[in-house]
């Protein structure tokens, strides 16, 4: 009869610990099983309840999402959008400033060099904006 070869400790540590990992597992699994074999009591009934309904909620939900929608209509056009912004750079002009209230969102205009502030108000700078 042959002897075993010689194992290095390490790896015996290794297997040791992948059967506990294992045995573990099993042991998850086997309360898993034991636990839809139980006989249903009133409360675990009440949550199937709750857990079915939460799923077809779910699914109705999910089924919302995928139908197709029609094209929108909130978005503009790019000369849409710059009708606009030439419109609010229209309020204001290079020498009096203007309140920024009102004029919509005009932190861009101000970042691009449109408009730069003067005293409590806003002025127009000589940058040209292509409608």
């Amino acid at each position: 009869m042959q002897q075993p070869p010689a194992v290095n400790a390490s790896v015996v540590k290794n297997l040791q610990e992948l059967l506990t990992y294992h045995e573990s597992l099993a042991s998850a699994l086997r309360v898993l099983v034991a636990s839809f074999s139980v006989k249903k009591t009133r409360a675990t009934s009440k949550s199937d309840g709750a857990l079915a309904s939460a799923l077809q909620l779910d699914a109705t939900r999910r089924q919302a999402a995928t139908t197709k929608r029609g094209k929108s209509t909130w978005k503009q056009t790019k000369e849409e959008g710059r009708k606009r912004t030439a419109a609010a750079l229209a309020a204001f002009n290079e020498n009096t400033p203007v309140s920024g209230k009102g004029k919509g969102h005009i932190g861009s205009l101000i970042h691009n060099g449109y408009l730069k502030r003067k005293g409590k108000g806003y002025v127009r700078t000589g940058k040209q904006f292509a409608a």
